[in-house]
């Protein structure tokens, strides 16, 4: 039945402008550079100040590059990163070790473990968390209202490929939402320009 209803607000989407009011999502970058090389990590965000945010589909393919997924194995302790958050604390002294840990892909509402759907995803009816592929539908019962955290994306710093982002709130039809991963990345101009900015703004006062 979930699957049922998710899949018809999916279809209700297609006639739903890309816009909506008091509703927008976010891409914030996140500093990794203490546990990986070569990699870049973003979080996104469903801001809603009204209208609780249920579940989400997502459809995310990479023509180059890949997704990253932590995995660790040492024959006694296995640890591998799944399509939902992962649990924040890690067995007792293998913190240090695993430093790139939460850094791993995965999907979330409001920073909580979800419920994930085999079926009725963004691209099809087949859950893939692969290194090129991302498509998967996920759920929360609690609706959360805010700045709500819906997924980590780690992926490598050569990565090229678009996505499609469908975010339900409530009962209400899905807003969509695309682009490519390079909208995902600040232009590394951009960032050496902002001190440089700040720094003329001082000098005119």
């Amino acid at each position: 039945m979930r699957i049922l209803c998710f899949a018809v607000a999916l279809t209700l989407s297609v006639a739903v402008s890309n816009t909506l009011a008091a509703v927008s999502i976010e891409w914030e970058t996140v500093d990794n550079s203490a546990a990986l090389d070569g990699y870049t990590t973003v979080d996104l965000y469903v801001n809603s100040d009204e209208i609780g945010v249920c579940c989400a589909a997502m459809l995310m393919t990479l023509d180059s590059g890949s997704f990253y997924y932590f995995s660790y194995d040492s024959g006694t302790t296995v640890l591998t990163a799944s399509v939902d958050r992962p649990a924040p604390d890690l067995p007792e002294g293998l913190g240090p070790i695993f430093s790139a840990w939460k850094y791993t892909t995965y999907v979330t509402i409001d920073d909580q473990i979800v419920g994930i759907l085999s079926g009725g995803d963004a691209g099809g009816d087949v859950l893939e968390f692969s290194e090129q592929e991302i498509d998967v539908s996920w759920y929360s019962f609690d609706y959360p209202v805010g700045r709500v955290h819906m997924a980590r994306i780690t992926f490598t710093e050569d990565a090229v490929g678009e996505w499609v982002l469908y975010s339900i709130l409530s009962d209400k039809p899905a807003i969509i939402r695309e682009g490519t991963i390079a909208d995902l990345v600040p232009e590394p101009a951009s960032l050496t320009l902002l001190p440089l900015a700040g720094g003329l703004m001082l000098k005119r006062r």
